[in-house]
């Protein structure tokens, strides 16, 4: 469940006035805490899945975020805006479920090999992200597709995080579908990654899995010379198929994570959008475009909501009512808490003279927009007068 919302009654006592209000607590996710028999502690982590998950049957795909005591409200708000926001249509990305890993020792989880001396810096419980990974592959990701509906994965970290998203790839590409390695911290144990890259990936390999690497465009150190004057240069005389390389302008290795990861999940999910000549062409059309995207993704893609809404759209002034019903009724029957949805079925009702009908989804597009933790307004102005137009 994306929200937990608890309403109660409060009232504020002021200096000068009294007022009554109805508060509302909302809750981002839910946090889950397991029993790790290889790692031998307990280990925690929240879940938030996508906004309309539980009225579904559909399966999404898993976004894993390290560092989620830092990254975790981030995480949040980039993949909501990508997914979810109600301004933007045929978004870049698929909803997702969010599962943001809190850790008790990076320096120990994320990092291939001891190194206990990196120059001034110390690491002394360094070396265990095999045992890590091990944890991830048979605990972590089996308790996540077992409690929910998923499709895919995407693994992302940040620094020491993006080192094991790295290591990760490198190691059991299969595990995740893509891999988001932000400003990865490469310049481990004198660049040691770059080794293994070297070692065990032959030149012109055609990845099935997605590897997104980023940096910010003012790190330089380190950083800067194993990832841009590193491992950028090293795939790209590999050629090496199926990567990508992301550039964040005008930050520095602690402000990239935000960014980066807005802009990473964007390249992890090239073609995702679907062109206009393919909307123009109709709903198996854009069926067609979401099965080549599953395939070239290697999970199943959902069409999502937002694009059920664009397509009815460019329809509904150019075709007969009746060709666009059955869109918007598989549109409802798909996302069965979508208020745009119900709206837009009621339209197709009341141009069809099925007032009955029409008033009776354009009251439970009101219900449902209304019953969300932030209704948009304007929709539910739109839907209100839709109700007037056929009672009156």
């Amino acid at each position: 469940m994306v929200f937990v919302v608890c309403a109660f009654l409060s009232t504020y006592h002021g200096a000068a006035y009294e007022l009554d209000a109805m508060t509302e607590k909302i809750v981002l996710g839910t946090k889950y805490t397991i029993r790790s028999e290889i790692l031998g502690t307990d280990r925690s982590f929240i879940v938030n899945p996508p906004e309309g998950y539980e009225s579904t049957e559909l399966h999404y795909p898993v976004l894993y975020v390290l560092d989620a005591e830092y990254f975790y409200y981030q995480s949040h708000g980039a993949l909501q805006f990508l997914s979810e926001c109600g301004y933007n249509s045929n978004r870049p990305v698929p909803q997702m479920i969010l599962v943001a890993v809190l850790d008790d020792d990076r320096n120990r989880d994320f990092t291939p090999t001891h190194a206990p001396v990196q120059g001034p810096l110390r690491f002394p419980t360094s070396g265990g992200a095999a045992a890590y990974l091990e944890h991830v592959e048979k605990e972590l990701r089996p308790f996540i597709d077992a409690n929910f509906r998923t499709s895919g994965s995407i693994l992302a970290g940040w620094s020491l995080g993006g080192l094991f998203a790295f290591y990760t790839f490198l190691e059991k590409p299969e595990l995740f579908a893509s891999y988001i390695a932000i400003s990865p911290s490469l310049w481990w144990n004198n660049q040691e990654p770059l080794g293994w890259v070297k070692d065990r990936i032959p030149d012109s390999t055609d990845f099935r899995q997605k590897l997104v690497i980023t940096q910010g465009a003012l790190e330089g150190g380190d950083i800067g010379n194993s990832v841009k004057g590193g491992i950028v240069p090293l795939l790209e005389e590999k050629k090496m198929r199926g990567w990508a390389y992301v550039e964040i302008p005008g930050v520095s290795h602690n402000y990239t994570p935000y960014t980066a990861l807005y802009e990473g999940l964007q390249a992890a999910f090239p073609d995702f959008a679907v062109p206009q000549d393919v909307l123009e062409e109709g709903l198996d059309a854009v069926k067609e475009h979401y099965s080549n995207v599953s395939a070239a993704y290697g999970y199943a893609v959902n069409v999502p909501d937002d694009v059920y809404a664009v397509l009815v759209q460019k329809w509904r002034n150019t075709h007969d009512p009746e060709e666009t019903l059955p869109i918007t009724a598989e549109w409802t029957a798909t996302y069965p808490r979508s208020a745009i949805a119900w709206y837009f079925h009621g339209r197709m009702h009341q141009l069809l003279n099925d007032l009955d009908m029409a008033r009776e989804c354009f009251q439970k597009a009101v219900m449902l927009e209304q019953a969300r933790i932030l209704p948009d307004s304007e929709w539910l102005n739109a839907m209100r007068e839709r109700i007037k137009d056929v009672t009156e």
